[in-house]
């Protein structure tokens, strides 16, 4: 079903007048709520370098709206990296189930990209607004949920806590969310130490396993700490650590069974 056209049923596009813009430089995002679900209509370009403003105003967006389909038909994107933006938007807020989301209207290239990157293991894409109304309801094949954090008094319990809310909401036994949720405090604990200015956690399910990631940016530390080490080793199944020019990245796996 083409963006433009009306139609009545489960995917039908949202029937509701009301409607709210927000803009960033050369991408335009329209909400048309509906009922059942929301309509967002991207208009303009997203390049790799607006990384910060895309991925502030479309997760936004999600927060305010748990349930959306994306009309990307008038979007451009100049890579793969651009377009994974809306995917890094997406786990901002949340991600699956909290946050609902479904993209359509992407041209072949973009449809290439998800394909090739894995992206469409992220978010669904559909081909219609129907059956993207319909994928609402369907988890991605990968559920992920990230924050960004900066170093404080509660940069610990933060990071615990995201990792609590997710073992809880893709229903992951206590075994694994707390060996994972104690790691990931003991990460951004040595990061904060280790000099960094702001720490991003991710978490990642994926088929028999969960993943955490946490990246330190700006971390003076040529290694982890002592202490972390031993957290790692005595809880996680599997863990690595590099130094990027970004900082340094630690994963770190605990098995599902």
């Amino acid at each position: 079903m083409a963006a433009d056209e009306t139609s009545s049923g489960p995917g039908a596009r949202p029937a509701s007048p009301g409607s709210s813009t927000q803009d960033t430089d050369g991408l335009r995002c329209e909400v048309i709520d509906g009922v059942g679900f929301d309509l967002v209509r991207l208009t303009g370009s997203i390049d790799e370098a607006d990384d910060r403003q895309v991925r502030r105003v479309v997760s936004a967006v999600l927060m305010a709206h748990p349930r959306v389909v994306v009309d990307c038909s008038r979007l451009h994107t100049s890579s793969p990296a651009a377009l994974a933006l809306l995917c890094h938007a997406y786990e901002r807020a949340g991600g699956w189930p909290v946050s609902r989301l479904c993209l359509y209207g992407l041209d072949d290239e973009q449809a290439r990209w998800c394909e090739e990157t894995v992206l469409a293991e992220r978010v669904p894409v559909a081909d219609s607004m129907r059956d993207a109304v319909a994928a609402l309801d369907e988890p991605p094949r990968v559920l992920r949920r990230s924050a960004t954090l900066v170093p404080g008094p509660r940069l610990a319990r933060d990071a615990r806590s995201l990792v609590e809310s997710c073992g809880h909401d893709w229903q992951l036994p206590r075994w694994v969310r707390t060996p994972a949720a104690l790691s990931a405090s003991e990460l951004v604990n040595g990061a904060a130490e280790a000099g960094a200015v702001e720490v991003r956690v991710l978490v990642e399910r994926r088929p028999h396993q969960l993943g955490l990631t946490v990246l330190a940016h700006r971390d003076r530390g040529g290694q982890l700490g002592a202490l972390t080490e031993i957290t790692l080793d005595a809880f996680a199944d599997t863990w690595s650590t590099e130094s990027t020019r970004y900082g340094r990245r630690t994963s770190a796996t605990f098995v599902v069974e």
